[in-house]
């Protein structure tokens, strides 16, 4: 039978676009063989994406951390919830304060909209639930197919891996009892082996099977007479576990789990890979990067660690998702309108991987897209190791990602000096092709690590991958006071910065009022006359919107502004449909 372990991740909200809650909170505890939680959530928790406040100085962490927690408790008091726990790493390194409120007796909806035009809120969301998604002589490495089919035992000839190099799992934790694993459970910068987000321990002991065969998949021992072999002999595995016994992660433990690795990577621990083989569908996140989770996920991106995601097992065309019966696991369940995530996230360093069986072929299960999922890696009857020193076949493309995280690592400790976007990009530039794969995935074919560990050091400059959406644009200022006859430029930011696709169109609402010329990311806009008007950049990828709203009086100056007005991927106003292109009115006004 098979086992579907893909884990279901957050559906978070975004107070800017207004998302409509989900009507199901979570009364009971769910068990991996049921179906997907879709749309669960703690009532009367909420996750709130706030500023750091500007005074803050980062030198001192226990002011920095005072002045965290103060911040929220303002903020929660406001709104009559109590700060349950800040994310210090993520705060020091995104400059976000992620803070986990519970209310006094008031549900998520309430707490939510109480929220909504507070100063220095960026993003909320519910606090969802989630569930789990040469030759060596180990005695069963002759039934792992997958091994082959990514060519790993020619990369063997050039590196079985490293124990100084290590891959964080956020998953339901490892046996590191297991003989085959023992000897690869790393240490982080503390001693410890890893860390129990649900308990508040670092105690990362397997609570399910999902944790112990991701990591076999990724680093179980290598030629030591024993079970199977990872795509690394050896490494550092450091264990996550975010999920309760019952089998249901919450996104504050996830989100937990993220600042300790992100901790550990700035502290030193040489940190390459974090695997998550975890996700669900919900409405498109119309900013990730004032979305409480994708702004984690970020940071640890931004920090050069690659994150590789599971695509997810609902049989579905991510570009195209059905209706009900197009899951024959779920048949009841709708997926139009919504995304997978965080498959869906597009962040500079992270690998959204599809499922292939040994037959090359896509994994009946395995959901695909060009513009969301790189590549693929073997998914279907993979062989591992799980508690109590015993192997599993599981099929999922939970099991196809932990491919892809054990080549980063790999990779990594046979090139020590190539960082997190030149190892990505190895492993993109040589895939295999497979035309059973074309047009499903970006790179038309699946995982080789022999041709990505020997392939050419790529570039150490970040440039644009055309595997990478556009998730965002700010524009700078986004307020603006300027005199009749004055000038000023107006900048555009795309983000993440090494997106494909940096197309934007630029309009104004009033050219009586404001009107100028552009050149790609820059508008120079002229006042003249006196009014209002407001300056819109949108993108040419996913149609994300920035603004700058501009007064012109009879005197003034210029300048005025503060931060980032982004209005991604809501409905668009009537007004704007009267807007007129500036690079249409190019002709000289007197």
């Amino acid at each position: 039978m098979k086992k579907v372990l893909i884990t279901a991740l957050v559906f978070t909200l975004l107070l800017s676009a207004g998302a409509a809650i989900a009507d199901t909170p979570l009364r009971s505890v769910y068990s991996f063989s049921e179906a997907p939680i879709l749309g669960k959530y703690v009532d009367g928790e909420v996750l709130v994406l706030l500023e750091v406040p500007a005074t803050v100085v980062t030198a001192d962490r226990t002011a920095f951390e005072e002045a965290l927690s103060s911040s929220a408790k303002t903020v929660a008091s406001t709104i009559g919830a109590q700060v349950v726990q800040t994310y210090s790493e993520i705060a020091a390194a995104s400059g976000k304060n992620i803070v986990y409120m519970r209310g006094n007796g008031k549900s998520t909806k309430e707490l939510l909209a109480a929220l909504n035009g507070i100063p220095g809120v960026l993003g909320a969301s519910a606090n969802f639930a989630s569930k789990a998604l040469r030759t060596p002589n180990d005695t069963r490495y002759g039934e792992l197919w997958g091994m082959n089919t990514i060519n790993a035992p020619d990369a063997w000839d050039v590196s079985t891996g490293s124990r100084q190099v290590f891959v964080g799992i956020i998953d339901t934790g490892i046996d590191y009892n297991h003989p085959d694993l023992a000897g690869n459970i790393g240490r982080d910068m503390d001693n410890n082996i890893g860390r129990n987000t649900v308990d508040g321990n670092n105690d990362p002991m397997d609570t399910g099977e999902h944790g112990s065969h991701v990591a076999g998949t990724i680093g179980a021992v290598g030629n030591n007479a024993t079970g199977v072999a990872g795509v690394n002999w050896e490494v550092g595995l450091i264990g996550v576990q975010v999920f309760s016994p019952g089998g249901v992660a919450y996104d504050n433990h996830v989100i937990a789990g993220l600042n300790y690795l992100l901790g550990q990577k700035q502290r030193g621990l040489n940190i390459q890979a974090v695997n998550m083989s975890l996700g669900s569908w919900r409405s498109p996140i119309a900013n990730p990067s004032v979305d409480p989770y994708g702004s984690a996920i970020k940071a640890l991106s931004d920090a050069g660690i690659i994150i590789v995601i599971a695509a997810g097992n609902e049989y579905q065309n991510i570009d195209n998702p059905g209706g009900p019966g197009s899951d024959p696991t779920d048949i009841l369940y709708d997926y139009r309108g919504q995304l997978p995530y965080p498959a869906c996230f597009q962040f500079a360093n992270t690998i959204t991987v599809a499922s292939i069986a040994s037959n090359l072929a896509r994994s009946d299960f395995s959901n695909y897209s060009p513009n969301y999922v790189q590549l693929a890696a073997p998914g279907s009857s993979i062989l591992s190791t799980t508690p109590g020193n015993n192997y599993q076949l599981f099929d999922g493309t939970s099991m196809a990602a932990p491919h892809v995280a054990g080549a980063v690592a790999l990779i990594a400790a046979a090139h020590p000096l190539e960082n997190a976007a030149q190892i990505k990009a190895r492993i993109l530039n040589n895939v295999s092709p497979n035309a059973n794969l074309n047009g499903l995935v970006a790179r038309n074919g699946h995982l080789n690590v022999n041709a990505a560990i020997g392939g050419v050091a790529p570039t150490p400059t970040p440039t644009p991958d055309p595997d990478v959406r556009v998730t965002g644009v700010t524009v700078a200022p986004t307020t603006l006071n300027l005199a009749v006859g004055q000038s000023f430029t107006l900048n555009a930011t795309i983000i993440p910065a090494n997106a494909a696709d940096k197309t934007v169109t630029w309009t104004t609402s009033n050219a009586a009022v404001v009107d100028g010329t552009v050149s790609g990311l820059t508008a120079t806009v002229t006042a003249y006359s006196a009014g209002t008007a407001v300056v819109t950049v949108r993108t040419n990828d996913g149609g994300f919107t920035a603004t700058c709203a501009i007064t012109v009086g009879s005197g003034g100056s210029g300048g005025s502004g503060g931060g980032c007005s982004i209005g991604a991927g809501v409905a668009i106003p009537a007004v704007l449909l009267l807007m007129v292109p500036l690079a249409m009115l190019l002709k000289r006004r007197n």
